[in-house]
């Protein structure tokens, strides 16, 4: 009886996702729709204030990472490997978000020199 009762919520609540869809016109009907894909937002920064927010960012996570490494140093003194595998796991994806940031900082850099204002604004964001 309990399966039942499950099986009939689950297609009711399927069933009323299903109607509440709205009647879009182009889906589904083979009409292609018109797609907006310009950039809805230009950046308000400067050159210069975009690779020096890039370098606060870059010495931010180079603080974060050291406290990282700070809290791994005292989960082995402490010798808990619970929070030693937690913040072991954290400093591995902080070196990688780290190194992503390196690499869109000199590709920001290489944008700059080549006034590349859309390629700066990518790496930027990056």
């Amino acid at each position: 009886m309990k399966k039942l009762s499950k099986l009939i919520f689950g297609t009711v609540l399927a069933s009323t996702t299903v109607f509440a869809q709205p009647n879009t016109p182009g889906l589904g009907s083979g009409v292609p729709r018109e797609v907006d894909l310009s950039v809805g937002q230009k950046p308000t920064l400067t050159t210069q204030e975009m690779v020096s927010q890039a370098k606060e960012y870059q010495q931010g996570m180079g603080q974060v990472l050291k406290r990282i490494q700070t809290l791994q140093d005292t989960a082995r003194k402490q010798k808990d490997i619970i929070k030693l595998n937690c913040v072991q796991d954290k400093l591995v994806q902080a070196r990688v978000n780290v190194s992503i940031a390196d690499q869109a900082m000199t590709s920001l850099q290489e944008n700059v020199a080549r006034a590349d204002e859309g390629g700066r604004t990518h790496e930027f964001t990056r």
